[in-house]
């Protein structure tokens, strides 16, 4: 019984070894892209600027009830001016944080610099809900 055990462990590791094999596509090239770095601005890194933006808008629910207030929203501007990894940082609620990622995904930027070429660089953004 102790030899069919141990044989089968065997057997189950020989196959395990058998199975895992490299699949580099030929020629040795990598297919995934490094990931790009990101930085924060300041030390020669300048700031991006806002070159386009949209109006969040209030939901029925938040204009209802005069809920107000600013939701912050965190995202890293790329080396083309683009908006991503979009997430609220600082909920406001009754459905208006949803409103300000969906306005912030619309934004562009000219890209930060570091030595005059563009690079990633992570910001907060305030996103403003008042009634006037």
């Amino acid at each position: 019984m102790v030899v069919v055990a141990t044989c089968a462990l065997l057997g189950g590791a020989v196959t395990a070894m058998a199975l895992s094999f490299d699949v580099t596509p030929e020629g040795g090239a990598v297919s995934a892209p490094a990931p790009e770095k990101i930085y924060k601005v300041g030390n020669g890194v300048t700031p991006p600027v806002l070159t386009y933006s949209v109006d969040a808008e209030f939901t029925k629910k938040a204009k209802d009830a005069k809920h107000q207030g600013v939701s912050v929203v965190s995202c890293v501007v790329d080396a083309d001016g683009m908006p991503r990894h979009v997430h609220t940082i600082r909920k406001l609620g009754m459905g208006l944080d949803e409103k300000a990622l969906e306005a912030v995904r619309q934004y562009k930027f000219k890209p930060s610099t570091l030595h005059s070429k563009p690079v990633a660089v992570a910001i907060t953004i305030e996103v403003n809900f008042h009634i006037y």
